[in-house]
């Protein structure tokens, strides 16, 4: 069928794609609000005060070798960085799953999801075989890799732990 043919049958026919082309453009507009709400979201859950002293928890307390520690101690050090590993394990899942967009997240926390990670890697295997769940906090592996490719894309140094 022509184009003219169908302006017969529905005179309005030329002007739908257009119509088609601003409900595109509608969508990406909503999409992209919807994910800047989601990042602002997230930069204000990893400043809250209790994700916040998790980290420093981390940061200050959890040994980077954990091979000597009794299963007890493993525990404690677990429930007290557990705030900010889940926080962190929640942005990974969204960064997977593309409700929110990399760059804003890793640019501005890199180094933390770094420390954090390596501060708590260790630990994180240990619940990993004594949950018997090998994807245990998967996502916040995922938040790992994606910073360290930040990392090293930007010839930024290892972060350090004061």
């Amino acid at each position: 069928m022509e184009n003219d043919e169908l302006v017969l049958i529905n005179p309005r026919a030329r002007k739908m794609p257009n119509m088609v082309y601003v409900a595109g453009i509608a969508v990406k507009g909503q999409e992209k609000n919807r994910k800047l709400q989601a990042t602002l979201t997230i930069f204000a859950e990893l400043q809250i005060k209790e994700i916040r002293n998790a980290r420093r928890y981390v940061y200050e307390y959890v040994p980077e070798d954990i091979r000597d520690l009794a299963d007890s101690e493993l525990q404690e050090h677990l429930i007290n960085v557990e705030e900010a590993i889940i926080a962190f394990e929640r942005v990974g899942y969204l960064l997977q799953e593309g409700h929110i967009d990399t760059e804003p997240i890793i640019s501005n926390y890199w180094a933390e999801v770094w420390k954090c990670w390596q501060r708590t890697r260790g630990l994180i295997h240990w619940a990993r075989e004594k949950r018997g769940d090998p994807t245990y906090l998967g996502s916040f592996d995922h938040l790992f890799f994606l910073a360290e490719a930040y990392r090293i894309e930007n010839n930024y140094g290892e972060p350090r732990f004061y």
